[in-house]
C-alpha cells in the first residue's frame, strides 16, 4: 500500500522544532523603505549582474519579432530558418544564465563586490541552486494539484530556500526546512507585505509601460517594425530597473526573520525531510498524470460527442 501524503499544516501552525517568538515582523512602510535604500546603495552592482540574461532575452525577442514579420510577408528566407534551428539552444542558454544570475544576485547581497566575482561564486553553487529550485518547484506543483491552497502555502514556506543555501550553506531539503522554520508564525504577515509590495511594483511598471506604449505609437507612424523593436527594448529596460527590487525585498525579509528567530533552536527532523521527499515525488508524478488524464478524457469525449470530436480536431490542427 503506498504511503499517504502528509497533509500540510496551516500557514501559522507552530514550528515543530520550537515555538516561534512573539515578535512583530518589520512594518510594511519600513520594509519598503529599507528595500529602496538597499536598492539605491547597490543598484549598479545589481544591474551589472541582471543585465546579461536580459540582453540575451531582449535580443532573442527582437530576432523572433523580425522572423514573424518576414513570415507574415510570405517571404521564405535563410534568416527565418536559422532562427527556427537555434531556438532550443537559445532558450537553454537563457535559462542557464537566468538561473546563474539569480544565484549571483544573492551572493551580491551577501558580499557586495564586483559582478564578475558574484558570478564566479555563484558558479560553484549552481548545481545546488538548481536542485533546490527543482525541489521547490515539484513540491509547489504537487501542492497545487491538491486543490491549489497547499501549493500557495508551500511557495511562501520555501521562498527563502535559496537565501539559506547561499548565506548558511544548507542544501536541498535542509535549506527548505530552514526556510519554513523562518516563515512559520509569520505566514500571513509575509503574504500581506509581499502583496502590498507587488501592487506597488505593478503600479510603477504599469506606468512605465504606458509611457513605452505611447512612444511606440508615435514611432509607429514612421515604421511599424521600429515600433515593435522599441516596445521590446523598453520592456527589457523596465524589467532591468525593477526586477532587482524583488531581490531586495527577499533580502530584507530574510534578515528580519533570521534576527527574529535567532534565539529559537532549529533542528532538522528526519520525518520532516521524508515528508518533503513524498511531496516532491507527488509533484513529479501528478503533473504527467493530470495531463494524461485530460488527454484521455478528450479522446473519450470525442468518441461519443460529435461536437467534442470536431473541437478536438480543430484544436490540434488550428
Amino acid at each position: 500500500m503506498p504511503m499517504p501524503l502528509p497533509v500540510p499544516a496551516q500557514p501559522n501552525a507552530p514550528a515543530t522544532q520550537a515555538a516561534t517568538p512573539k515578535l512583530s515582523l518589520i512594518p510594511t512602510g519600513d520594509l519598503i523603505s529599507q528595500v529602496f535604500d538597499f536598492y539605491k546603495k547597490h543598484w549598479k552592482l545589481f544591474l551589472q549582474i541582471f543585465v546579461w540574461p536580459l540582453i540575451l532575452n531582449c535580443a532573442w525577442l527582437v530576432l523572433t519579432s523580425l522572423s514573424d514579420l518576414i513570415i507574415k510577408q510570405n517571404e521564405a528566407s535563410l534568416f527565418v530558418s536559422v532562427v527556427g534551428w537555434i531556438t532550443p539552444l537559445i532558450w537553454l542558454l537563457i535559462m542557464v544564465i537566468s538561473i546563474w544570475s539569480g544565484a549571483a544576485l544573492i551572493f551580491a547581497c551577501k558580499e557586495p563586490t564586483t559582478w564578475q566575482l558574484a558570478y564566479r561564486l555563484a558558479w560553484h553553487k549552481l548545481g545546488d541552486y538548481l536542485w533546490l529550485a527543482i525541489l521547490t518547484g515539484l513540491m509547489v506543483v504537487g501542492g497545487i494539484m491538491l486543490f491549489v491552497v497547499p501549493g500557495i502555502i508551500f511557495s511562501l514556506w520555501f521562498f527563502l530556500g535559496a537565501w539559506v543555501l547561499i548565506f548558511e550553506d544548507l542544501k536541498g531539503r535542509d535549506a527548505l526546512l530552514k526556510s519554513k522554520f523562518y516563515v512559520q508564525g509569520y505566514w500571513w504577515a509575509i503574504f500581506g507585505r509581499q502583496l502590498v509590495f507587488s501592487l506597488l511594483i505593478a503600479a510603477i511598471a504599469g506606468g512605465a509601460m504606458l509611457l513605452g506604449l505611447l512612444l511606440s505609437f508615435l514611432v509607429k507612424t514612421i515604421s511599424s517594425t521600429t515600433s515593435s523593436i522599441l516596445i521590446i527594448v523598453w520592456q527589457c529596460l523596465v524589467s532591468l530597473l525593477i526586477s532587482p527590487l524583488t531581490v531586495g525585498l527577499s533580502y530584507v525579509l530574510y534578515q528580519d526573520l533570521k534576527n527574529k528567530k535567532s534565539a529559537v533552536a532549529f533542528e532538522i527532523m528526519p520525518r520532516a525531510k521524508k515528508h518533503l521527499t513524498w511531496w516532491a515525488l507527488w509533484g513529479a508524478l501528478s503533473g504527467p498524470i493530470i495531463i494524461l488524464a485530460i488527454i484521455t478524457a478528450l479522446i473519450v469525449a470525442s468518441l461519443w460527442l460529435p461536437d467534442a470530436q470536431s473541437l478536438l480536431i480543430s484544436g490540434f490542427y488550428g
